[in-house]
Order: structure tokens, then C-alpha cells, then sequence
């Protein structure tokens, strides 16, 4: 299934979007070819995660960041 499939039958009013760049807590690492991201998010709480019950699920997916803010100036009437 393509993302784009799943969040049409969720219904695009249900997704949010959240940047990691704009909620990164902490020491970021880079660690054997990999970069350890911590973040902070006001989607689910913690009782939500330790009760095994959380009501959202998250996703990572990494876009390319000029074509998302040429998109997002797009829709927002500004210069590309």
C-alpha cells in the first residue's frame, strides 16, 4: 500500500504533519553512520504510549525539503 493510498482512505482531515526539524529536544548524535533524533510532540501523551492504547500512530517519511516548501508556497499564494 502507498502512503498516499492509506491517508485517502483515513480521510486527509485526520493526518497531521509534524517536522522533526521544528520539535528536536535534546543532544542530537551521530552514531555509526546514523543520526539519533530526539523530539517532542504534542500528538499522543504518555499515558497514551505506556497503556499500549495510543489512540494516533506515527510515521517517519523523508521528503525532499525544497519540493515540500516550494508546495507549501505554492498553496499559501507566496513565491516559489
Amino acid at each position: 500500500m502507498k502512503l498516499s493510498e492509506l491517508i485517502a482512505e483515513i480521510g486527509d482531515d485526520n493526518v497531521e504533519f509534524q517536522s522533526l526539524s521544528q520539535c528536536m529536544t535534546g543532544n542530537q548524535k551521530q552514531r555509526k553512520g546514523h543520526v539519533e533524533i530526539t523530539f517532542a510532540t504534542p500528538a499522543v501523551s504518555l499515558i497514551d504510549l505506556v497503556s499500549n492504547k495510543c489512540p494516533k500512530m506515527g510515521f517517519v517519511v523523508w521528503l525532499p525539503a525544497d519540493k515540500v516548501r516550494e508546495i507549501n508556497n505554492r498553496l499559501k499564494g507566496g513565491a516559489a
